[in-house]
């Protein structure tokens, strides 16, 4: 199986669903969540090694010892897992799955108490992603992320429904942290600060007010487009879109002549251009100048640069 294929993934989810919801009429204990829900959902769908899982991970704190349940990790994703009993319900809103830290869910005590714990550990082991889960309930957050939110998965059926934000997630071929950003819109968690101002470039015009020369054959054109496409609606004159659209196989041949045709005269910036005339014939003469002062004629050139620095031709100009 190809667990890199989210499609193959979701068969298999759906293969294991009956096996998962018969353990819902029952009351597991939390160690029985974690093997006969948990890991079955996360190794045998999603497909994670186990090599790659530790378990019972300690921590050393005042009030003493705390393990950690899970910690997955693969080259691309990492994640803490804090497991509940099946029996533990985490009281969530029907309607929505983006929720807040300090919000209705904080209302809960038993889910604000297992978010506690999950994110003191992510704390300490400097992971940015942490879940809890009671087996059919995942709530998914990032320490990082300034609005403290976190996304819910509601129910199993709900797995299944949004399996491709699940996949992104929690995959060991995914990055739950770049999975997370794009549904949460983690705005505040910035490479940089955004500057108080951007100028942008296409502000500084000469002529900035003047108007822009349109294209030569504009004057042609426009006159057929305000006549006869203009008021044209394609659902209900669509024989006569498609009479007017042009299927010629050899367009494709005169594009770059149409493109320069219908290309406006924009102002230009107002940027001094230097005159780079004489950059070749300068930069050959400083680079044989260096070379005629070497004495001793080296055995070995080595010429560095980029792709399109024109390395074979200045090689040949030299020598």
């Amino acid at each position: 199986m190809n667990y890199q294929d989210p499609d193959e993934c979701i068969k298999k989810m759906e293969e294991i669903l009956p096996e998962i919801k018969s353990y819902s009429e029952k009351i597991l204990t939390e160690t029985d969540t974690r093997v006969k829900i948990i890991d079955l959902i996360l190794k045998e769908a999603l497909g994670w090694k186990e090599e790659n899982i530790i378990r019972e991970e300690s921590i050393k704190e005042e009030k003493g010892t705390k393990y950690i349940d899970y910690i997955f990790e693969s080259n691309m994703n990492k994640f803490i897992v804090e497991a509940k009993k099946n029996d533990i319900y985490f009281d969530l809103p029907i309607c929505r799955n983006k929720l807040h830290f300090n919000g209705i869910i904080a209302k809960n005590k038993p889910t604000a108490s297992a978010l506690e714990q999950a994110i003191n550990y992510c704390q300490k082991k400097k992971v940015e992603i942490g879940v809890i889960s009671n087996g059919s309930q995942f709530i998914v957050f990032n320490i990082l992320d300034k609005k403290n939110q976190v996304y819910v998965f509601k129910d199993i059926e709900e797995i299944i429904d949004k399996f491709n934000i699940f996949f992104n997630i929690f995959s060991p071929y995914s990055n739950s942290n770049m999975g997370l950003e794009r549904i949460l819109g983690m705005t505040e968690i910035q490479a940089r600060e955004m500057p108080q101002y951007s100028k942008k470039i296409n502000v500084e015009k000469i002529y900035s007010d003047e108007k822009i020369n349109r294209n030569p054959i504009d004057k042609y054109v426009q006159e057929i487009i305000e006549s006869y496409i203009s008021d044209l609606n394609y659902d209900a004159n669509s024989e006569v879109a498609d009479e007017l659209y042009c299927t010629d196989k050899n367009i494709t041949n005169y594009e770059s002549v149409i493109n320069n045709l219908l290309r406006d005269d924009i102002p230009k910036m107002d940027i001094l251009i230097q005159d780079s005339s004489n950059f070749h014939n300068d930069f050959l003469q400083i680079q044989s100048n260096n070379i005629k002062k070497i004495e001793r004629p080296a055995q070995t050139l080595l010429l560095v640069g980029g792709v399109g620095a024109r390395k074979n031709y200045i090689y040949k100009e030299i020598l």
